[in-house]
């Protein structure tokens, strides 16, 4: 385990979650395409994490 400044933890952090929406809307996006009938639900999903 390494400590990091706050600053430094705080960018990381934000990185991270840059990375998972990212994820997170391509698997949407996928899932979409492949079932159209989900589609309302799964956007909304990914808004609130968005959110």
């Amino acid at each position: 385990m390494i400590i990091l400044p706050d600053c430094w933890s705080m960018n990381m952090v934000n990185g991270w979650m840059m990375v998972m929406v990212t994820s997170i809307r391509r698997n949407t996006a996928a899932t979409e395409a492949r079932t159209p009938v989900n589609a309302t639900s799964n956007t909304s999903s990914s808004k609130i994490v968005i959110a």
